[in-house]
């Protein structure tokens, strides 16, 4: 196959920028900024952003060449097979519009042919790396303003943000125990600092850590403590600044919100935790669904479908705990060809020689294991980074490891790549640099 046929679409997110890739960036910008604080789409943003992606088409460069069952297994998983939860949601009675109706809910897997459009342009490693900073400024408007909330300041303003950007957990008197603010988006501060911890950017990592706790987001914290804690236990280079800058990170984080001890004692060590019971009453409803139903377990319940939940004592259309969610609403089929993409995905990129893409897979699991303890997985946000991900994985080697990467620039740096021309004297690009 010619070096045209198999051109890489993952360049170095350093690569110098040209004037159409600059002028690329600001829809790409604007588009991951509006999904952040405009998740909902109240304002018109979200949509607005979608639409502005259709001028990055000029400026492709570097195309994809996806192979036919690459082609056939994305429309089968992200559009075919919503298309008919949507049809089956509506036929068990799922109300059609609204904030959790069936189309809303049949949606989210569109995102997954957005980056099918960015990524010929930007290129994956750099479509990825704007979308954690994008997160970045996430976290710092949850350091600042919970600051100022802890001095008690500016809380004309504070106190006007929109619910639709964010949540506010009880309202403000006085006590930063009392109150907590929690952006839509809080979770995926989660992969963004796993990112930057694998890459050595303990201070970005630090910060997002700190945003996870002073917003009160429980398992985001945990997840990352826990992967910093791997992290610092297989690179032994990272081990003294990772240790210190977990510390500063728990330090500042419990010094703005106390609190958020006692909300994790709560929440994972008594036993009536509400929100404990609430997630149980759901798993054991939609469990028994499946008892009574058990061909639904396959194929679903359709998007939107509801179900009596003993968690609420109401009638419900969605879990917390978005795995079984996403079993309930789309089936077991569909659940594990999308866990599997998810995982090969993941596998490809940490077996990678490269610390880059080591840390891209580790954000991804991350985010996976995060994603169910919150309606984070089945979204759009969600589905976008996946199908970037899996563009960078889908072309690096089938079998990779470190020790081999090394050997190979160390005993042949003029080896080509598979299907790249020989170039003698010329040091060969890292695959997304």
């Amino acid at each position: 196959m010619t070096t045209q046929c198999r051109a890489d679409s993952d360049f170095s997110a350093t690569e110098k920028l040209t004037v159409g890739t600059a002028v690329a960036t600001i829809p790409y910008a604007f588009f991951l900024l509006a999904n952040i604080y405009d998740m909902g789409g109240t304002h018109g943003l979200k949509f607005i952003s979608y639409f502005l992606l259709a001028f990055l088409i000029p400026f492709a460069r570097k195309p994809l060449h996806l192979r036919l069952q690459e082609e056939l297994g994305i429309v089968a998983l992200f559009l075919a097979w919503p298309a008919f939860s949507l049809y089956l949601g509506l036929s068990n009675g799922a109300e059609f519009t609204g904030d959790f109706g069936a189309l809303s809910q049949a949606t989210p897997f569109l995102a997954f042919f957005v980056p099918l459009l960015i990524v010929p342009v930007l290129g994956a490693q750099r479509v990825l790396t704007y979308l954690y900073y994008a997160f970045i400024t996430m976290g710092i408007a949850i350091v600042i303003i919970t600051v100022l909330e802890y001095q008690g300041l500016a809380m004309g303003y504070i106190t006007r943000i929109p619910d639709y950007t964010s949540a506010f957990y009880s309202p403000y008197f006085g006590g930063i125990g009392e109150h907590r603010l929690y952006f839509l988006a809080t979770l995926w501060l989660t992969p963004t600092a796993i990112y930057f911890a694998r890459t050595s950017r303990f201070t970005l990592a630090i910060l997002c850590l700190t945003g996870l706790i002073m917003a009160g987001s429980r398992s985001g914290a945990v997840i990352v403590l826990l992967f910093i804690l791997w992290i610092l236990l297989t690179v032994k280079k990272y081990r003294v600044v990772g240790a210190i800058s977990a510390a500063i990170g728990i330090a500042l984080g419990l010094f703005i919100f106390p609190g958020f001890i006692e909300n994790m004692r709560q929440a994972f060590l008594l036993a009536d935790s509400s929100a404990l019971l609430i997630r149980y009453g759901h798993a054991i409803s939609a469990i028994q669904v499946f008892v009574d139903k058990p061909w639904t377990i396959f194929i679903g319940n359709g998007a939107g479908a509801t179900f009596y939940s003993s968690g609420t004592g109401a009638w419900v259309v969605r879990m917390e705990t978005d795995h079984l969610d996403a079993i309930w609403r789309y089936g077991l089929v569909w659940f594990v060809a999308f866990t599997g993409l998810c995982f090969w995905t993941i596998r490809r990129l940490t077996r990678s020689g490269q610390a880059t893409h080591k840390a891209h897979g580790l954000a991804l699991l991350s985010m996976y294991i995060a994603g169910g303890t919150n309606p984070e997985l089945i979204s759009p946000l969600f589905m976008f980074y996946l199908s970037a991900c899996y563009l960078i994985a889908r072309r690096l080697p089938k079998r990779l490891s470190t020790v081999h990467a090394t050997h190979s620039r160390t005993t042949l740096p003029d080896a080509p790549r598979h299907g790249e021309a020989r170039r003698p004297g010329v040091p060969l690009p890292e695959l997304g640099g």
